[in-house]
């Protein structure tokens, strides 16, 4: 089944990019099986945190073009995504801790010393 989330057969509109898009049981995520992904659960998390702190840090952020896809019989995804914002000046001028808790400073006894 390579079209995977572009089968116009389960999808009304398959190559428009669709966040939301609904059923999406795809085999990278969890269509079941066994290709199932033992990492889905962790890969959904990142997701959706990346996409709270794009948000809340750009709120004017909107799509500038279409999304240009990968080609591939592999893995389906989005290659670019044109996006617009106004940029606004940094209020954090601390860098973000790459390893640790940005919130809390605590590393766990990794990162920045």
């Amino acid at each position: 089944h390579v079209s995977a989330n572009r089968d116009d057969r389960v999808f009304a509109d398959p190559f428009r990019f669709d966040i939301e898009r609904h059923p999406n049981e795809h085999v990278a995520f969890g269509g079941g099986g066994p290709h199932f992904c033992l990492g889905a659960n962790l890969a959904r998390m990142e997701l959706r945190l990346m996409f709270r702190e794009l948000a809340e840090r750009v709120p004017d952020i909107s799509m500038a073009g279409e999304p240009q896809y990968l080609r591939s019989n592999f893995i389906g995804g989005v290659k670019h995504l044109p996006v617009q914002y106004t940029p606004t000046p940094s209020t954090n001028t601390q860098p973000l801790d790459r390893l640790g808790s940005a919130a809390t400073g605590d590393t766990g006894g990794y990162g920045h010393r």
